[in-house]
């Protein structure tokens, strides 16, 4: 946890002293204030002050990440069409689960830390998105439907 005194700064966190943070306090302290205040600096003109910059982001990005889900389900869906949509998401959420128990299950290794978790997004996203751009739209649930409909407003 952040000192007290950090907080009693009217958010602004380069005026706590530096004392707080170096007589006894954790190292995750020592490293997540500075940030802050850089953060705080750059973007405490534009908004005024920085829990409303944190809770703005924090909730654009889980509601960008939240929105993202179900269209990777209907693209699994539309990439593997000849099969029932229900094993497609079946195998996508079987997989997405033993990813989040891969990742929960390193915490049990001793002195492993977190600066991990961070690599590990960074990482990934380095890893996926580059394979999205190269991937072709195919329609084939799309394609089917549009002959039926041609086909029965033909005859």
């Amino acid at each position: 946890a952040v000192p007290a005194e950090i907080t009693l700064h009217k958010n602004n966190f380069t005026q706590a002293p530096l004392s707080t943070l170096t007589t006894g306090q954790d190292k995750r302290e020592l490293n997540v204030v500075p940030e802050l205040a850089i953060t705080e600096r750059t973007t405490g003109t534009v908004c005024g002050h920085y829990a409303t910059i944190l809770y703005g982001t924090i909730i654009g990005g889980n509601s960008l990440l939240n929105a993202a889900v179900p269209i990777m389900f209907e693209l699994g869906c539309e990439l593997a069409y000849s099969i029932s949509e229900g094993a497609a998401n079946g195998v996508m959420t079987l997989l997405n689960n033993f990813g989040g128990l891969i990742f929960l299950l390193i915490f049990f290794i001793p002195n492993v830390g977190t600066m991990w978790m961070n690599w590990t997004a960074i990482g990934s996203i380095l890893v996926f998105i580059p394979m999205i751009l190269v991937l072709k739209d195919q329609f084939n649930r799309l394609e089917v439907d549009e002959k039926v409909t041609v086909q029965k407003s033909v005859e």
